[in-house]
């Protein structure tokens, strides 16, 4: 089934590892998802508030490593380049990780940029992708202002407005709230 729906995006990170991620979806609500460091956490608005576990838990802890772009050669000190291939209009290099997530990464092989990601799903049924795009530089920092996730259940593409850098952010924005 196809559906449409919109709303907002924010995110937030905090040094070294902690992410907050709060989609507003027209009609149905807040969507919240939090890694404070050591916990992961999910609070919808039609199934409550749950903890995060599993491979959900460890992709979230992955992706809330704020220095993750400088930590690729020892997270992923197995990997190989594997050939190149189309993304979008753009040729890529392709490195798979060798990772137990099998992840693969996609690298533009004029400027470097990460372009795609790809990961198995842990339940066989297939791979998610994200595509990174529209890249822009914010700060001296090139940041993607366009991501298109797909996965055998959806496909989300989310557009930033801004970027905003060393902007302090308080501990309580990534703790579980109390049970209600």
């Amino acid at each position: 089934p196809t559906f449409g729906a919109s709303g907002t995006f924010e995110q937030y990170g905090k040094a070294p590892n902690k992410i907050c991620n709060i989609s507003t979806v027209t009609g149905y609500g807040d969507v919240i998802q939090a890694y404070d460091g050591s916990n992961g956490w999910v609070s919808m608005p039609d199934q409550g508030l749950r903890d995060m576990e599993g491979f959900e838990l460890k992709m979230y802890a992955q992706s809330a490593d704020f220095y993750r772009a400088l930590h690729m050669k020892e997270k992923y000190d197995k990997s190989v380049v594997t050939g190149k291939t189309k993304v979008g209009e753009r040729e890529a290099y392709v490195v798979d990780t060798n990772s137990e997530a099998k992840e693969k990464l996609y690298f533009d092989t004029e400027n470097g940029l990460l372009v795609r990601t790809e990961v198995a799903m842990p339940d066989g049924s297939g791979t998610a992708t994200m595509d990174l795009q529209d890249y822009k530089e914010v700060d001296g920092i090139k940041m993607p202002f366009t991501l298109k996730q797909d996965t055998p259940q959806m496909a989300i593409e989310i557009k930033f407005a801004e970027f905003k850098h060393n902007v302090p952010i308080e501990d309580s924005k990534f703790a579980k709230p109390a049970a209600k």
